[in-house]
């Protein structure tokens, strides 16, 4: 009824999805998700991590560990319309046996994470905010470089 009594779990979910669905839109716009997008080690953790980051955020942490894996599973289900409880299940083991790519994925997903919520420790110096920076600077510089020559065209039309 109106949204009033949603469980966490649902609540949760709805979070993560509408977190998620955006990076996702941008990776599928840009370059497609490639065969074995869901397996890859550093995507389950990255995704898993901005899950269940989000989740938590959502439910003001009050979600109880079992009801959380199966809210990521049920997340993932949702942006990858695979088997997400068989996803959690890998990223489990992964997490388990201490993938270095899985554990890559979802540190880059926690200093996103923490960044968005400006808590992120010596924000400067971490290498995820300099390439961020490097890149933006690059892109404005191209966005002005195009918009002073499509000016000078536009001049030389008009003159």
């Amino acid at each position: 009824m109106f949204g009033l009594f949603k469980s966490r779990g649902k609540a949760g979910a709805e979070a993560a999805v509408d977190a998620i669905r955006p990076l996702l839109a941008t990776i599928q716009h840009n370059h497609g998700l490639p065969s074995g997008f869901w397996t890859n080690y550093y995507i389950l953790g990255f995704f898993t991590f901005t899950a269940g980051h989000n989740i938590k955020l959502a439910t003001g942490g009050s979600i109880k560990d079992a009801e959380l894996a199966t809210t990521i599973g049920d997340v993932l289900t949702t942006v990858s319309n695979s088997n997400g409880q068989a996803l959690v299940q890998r990223t489990i083991q992964m997490s388990h046996n201490d993938e270095f790519d899985f554990n890559r994925g979802a540190d880059d997903a926690a200093a996103i994470c923490f960044y968005t919520m400006r808590i992120l420790k010596n924000e400067a110096e971490h290498p995820l905010v300099t390439m961020a920076s490097k890149v933006a600077q690059r892109s404005f510089r191209s966005d002005y470089l195009s918009g002073r020559h499509a000016t000078l065209k536009l001049r030389r039309v008009l003159v």
